[in-house]
């Protein structure tokens, strides 16, 4: 996947998971460091590649699709707020996908809106294998 604007290259970094399987994502800030913002919605999207492995595939095609979204726990906590004490968001596939996705993992980032209509994102965008489901044995 392409990060970042203008980006002139596919991202080479693929992991492997199973469709159902439990997801990590770790941010940072830009400057080092653990990511330093607490109160804003994170959400995650996927995008399949095709016929082509997602270290080729070109991003600017790609048709997203939200999978997970968070915003506030039911105590009212942000979920945003365990990043800046290094904590991953932790997302689960869905248990349909077959191979393979482009995941896409976004902050709306609050802190940047200063006026109307300017609020940036911040994107965090590995490339995932889904492996096909294998047969146990019995």
């Amino acid at each position: 996947m392409n990060c970042g604007f203008g980006a002139p290259q596919s991202a080479a970094d693929v992991s492997s998971t199973m469709p159902g399987s439990k997801f990590e994502f770790t941010w940072g800030s830009g400057f080092g460091g653990n990511w330093p913002h607490n109160t804003e919605p994170l959400m995650t999207y996927l995008a399949s590649c095709g016929s082509t492995t997602c270290d080729k595939f070109g991003s600017t095609k790609a048709k997203w699709f939200k999978i997970n979204q968070q915003g506030q726990d039911t105590s009212g906590k942000w979920i945003q707020a365990e990043l800046p004490a290094g904590q991953p968001v932790t997302v689960t596939l869905p248990n349909t996908l077959a191979p393979d996705y482009l995941t896409r993992h976004e902050i709306i980032a609050l802190q940047g809106a200063v006026s109307m209509g300017s609020i940036p994102l911040a994107l965090n965008s590995p490339s995932v294998v889904i492996k096909k489901p294998t047969k146990y044995a019995e």
